[in-house]
């Protein structure tokens, strides 16, 4: 029996409702969600899968910012149909866990950033190193994985990525082209493929302290004698597997040293918000407090009609959910930050921002202007209070 077969059982995707419900579902989704599978809308695309005859769409390739530098990254979609039957596979597919060493916390349903970083906080540090891939995801050599997959996994569950992955083709600004597109990044199936990729990787690594949470990878070993043999491990199989090093974040750390790991920011005084984290977050805030300033004078909008907008938008990427995109700030860092002075960091400048959208300006006398109340009336939920009562649910 295939893992796929469950994709017509109608148990299987209740269990999948659950799972997604603990991962902090709005109301409105969870219920949107749910009707769809009572109504079964899951069968017409998913009982083809099962028979092996369907053929997704093709995929839309997108070009997003990938921080303040302006730099971009490609990202995939499929329809919104069949991205649901995506998840699903994706749900499914944990059955192939024990694929995967200990040592990989990316995308797995019972560990994540935290047990990366506590096992690496937790043992005794010496020297390290850290080192991620260029793009990761869109650079998986297809053919290689295929082999790994016809390796590992069940005969209709490869077909199906087969079928899938060989597909060149995507449509991007209204053209249909061809290119090497990897995995596919930004669709729910690349989170398990690229984990499988390097796999080998990882039980290489399960004797040292290694942890990988998708192309992130931090090493740290007693001496450098010994560090520098496994880093030369991790080059190799890089290159074996057509893997480029992303260079500029690609370096070694001195004995004591703090360092950097996925967001995070490590030293003597604890866990905090690495400072790359603080001021992409801060890049983010500002280009869209002044898109809503320009907005708000051009539509003659109420400046708390503004800065309601402005708490929204960040409410939701701070506390829910949302669909196809990274994890929500509550999940990926509460669980993990000791100090919380990052956070305060951040709503300091939010403050400010919501401030800006009320009188256009950024003065020292707009917090008597515009009072605290004001901003709590407007939706504003300070990062600093919900982590403390993060912590004290989890004490």
């Amino acid at each position: 029996m295939s893992v796929l077969d469950s994709l017509i059982d109608q148990n299987a995707w209740y269990s999948f409702l659950n799972y997604k419900e603990q991962r902090n579902l709005t109301k409105k989704e969870y219920e949107e969600l749910k009707q769809y599978i009572d109504e079964k809308k899951y069968l017409p695309i998913s009982s083809k899968i099962v028979a092996g005859d369907y053929s997704f769409s093709i995929p839309m390739k997108k070009k997003i910012n990938k921080n303040a530098s302006g730099q971009k990254r490609v990202v995939y979609s499929f329809s919104k149909e069949e991205t649901i039957i995506l998840k699903m596979i994706h749900y499914l597919l944990g059955e192939y866990d024990f694929l995967f060493a200990p040592n990989c916390y990316s995308f797995r349903q019972k560990i994540g950033p935290k047990q990366a970083f506590w096992k690496v906080v937790h043992t005794t540090l010496g020297y390290g190193y850290k080192v991620d891939i260029h793009n990761y995801f869109n650079s998986i050599s297809v053919p290689k994985l295929l082999q790994m997959l016809k390796e590992k996994v069940d005969e209709k569950c490869y077909l199906f990525f087969e079928k899938l992955l060989e597909d060149k083709r995507v449509l991007y600004q209204g053209e249909i082209l061809e290119e090497e597109k990897g995995v596919m990044a930004g669709t729910p199936i690349s989170c398990f493929l690229s984990n499988l990729y390097l796999s080998e990787l990882d039980w290489k690594m399960i004797d040292v302290c290694y942890a990988r949470y998708a192309d992130d990878i931090l090493l740290f070993l007693p001496t450098k004698q010994e560090l520098l043999k496994k880093v030369e491990e991790i080059r190799s199989t890089f290159k074996d597997l057509n893997l480029e090093i992303n260079e500029k974040k690609e370096y070694f750390i001195d004995k004591g040293e703090p360092f950097e790991f996925l967001g995070f920011f490590y030293s003597s005084c604890g866990i905090n918000l690495s400072p790359h984290s603080k001021q992409k977050m801060k890049a983010k805030i500002r280009r869209k407090a002044r898109a809503l300033r320009r907005w708000m004078l051009r539509k003659n909008v109420p400046s708390e009609k503004a800065m309601k907008a402005l708490n929204n938008i960040f409410n939701y990427k701070f506390f829910y959910e949302r669909p196809g995109k990274e994890l929500n700030w509550s999940i990926w860092y509460f669980p993990v930050l000791t100090v919380s002075s990052g956070l305060k960091e951040i709503d300091s400048y939010f403050q400010q921002q919501l401030r800006y959208l009320k009188t256009g300006r950024y003065s020292k006398t707009d917090k008597s202007k515009v009072p605290y109340q004001l901003l709590k009336s407007t939706g504003y939920r300070s990062l600093v209070h919900e982590y403390y009562e993060f912590t004290k649910e989890k004490v």
